[in-house]
């Protein structure tokens, strides 16, 4: 069973990833909460809300669900998104 994250440690853990992914500090980012409203995210961790959240930050596309995951990866034009472990994700094409 997964451990729900810490809402304190969300913020951290998502610009952490996103600055990852883009080979940049930090804080090179923009402030999170420029994005998302931050009190909303940490309710949806904290399992007041069930459900994901998705979306944009820094290119980079994030989801967030209310069990504690947070997904993050880099958008790129023409190419399968990267993960945060670096695996490509493969889209369904109909």
């Amino acid at each position: 069973m997964a451990t729900a994250t810490p809402p304190e440690d969300a913020a951290h853990k998502i610009v952490t990833r996103v600055a990852a992914i883009r080979d940049v500090e930090p804080t090179a980012l923009p402030p999170l909460q420029e994005t998302i409203d931050v009190d909303s995210l940490d309710a949806l961790l904290d399992g007041q809300f069930s459900g994901t959240c998705a979306f944009t930050y820094a290119d980079c596309e994030v989801r967030v669900g209310g069990h504690g995951r947070i997904r993050v990866s880099r958008r790129r034009l023409g190419d399968a998104p990267i993960d945060t472990a670096g695996q490509r994700r493969h889209r369904r094409r109909n």
